[in-house]
């Protein structure tokens, strides 16, 4: 059997203009979608789903409930979704500002030195509050 030539075919600038301007045509526009991914599917249902399991049913009950309505997904895979959002959110709380920290990591006092109209219980939570800010949390 004869070996094909290594040359490399040349293809013409015509050709890749025309290529060019199929391309900026067709994909003008994002692909429209048919339905939600899994992953989707989860992040919307996420609160009944972490609610069902906080009421001690399983990954495998709540899967069944999804494959009843034609979504088929593994309790493997929903307890990895859910965890990934978990994670996503606690991401998102510490960018929000929620939860500061310093440079060192330490967590900064969020209870401002703001005088407040409050009740003794209240003075006392703060208080306790503060303390725990002020702790040495290094060995935590």
């Amino acid at each position: 059997m004869p070996r094909r030539s290594r040359r490399r075919k040349q293809i013409d600038v015509e050709t890749i203009q025309a290529l060019q301007e199929d391309f900026s045509t067709r994909f003008k526009e994002p692909k429209e979608q048919k339905g939600l991914k899994l992953r989707d599917v989860v992040s919307l249902m996420q609160d009944q789903l972490r609610d069902a399991l906080r009421k001690h049913w399983s990954y495998q009950d709540c899967c069944e409930l999804l494959a009843e309505k034609n979504i088929h997904i593994s309790p493997s895979t929903l307890q990895q979704y859910l965890r990934e959002l978990s994670q996503d959110s606690h991401k998102t709380t510490k960018q929000n500002g929620k939860r500061n920290s310093d440079e060192d990591g330490d967590v900064q006092n969020i209870f401002a030195e703001t005088p407040v109209e409050s009740s003794t219980e209240d003075t006392e939570v703060l208080d306790k509050a503060k303390r725990f800010n002020t702790l040495d949390r290094s060995s935590l």
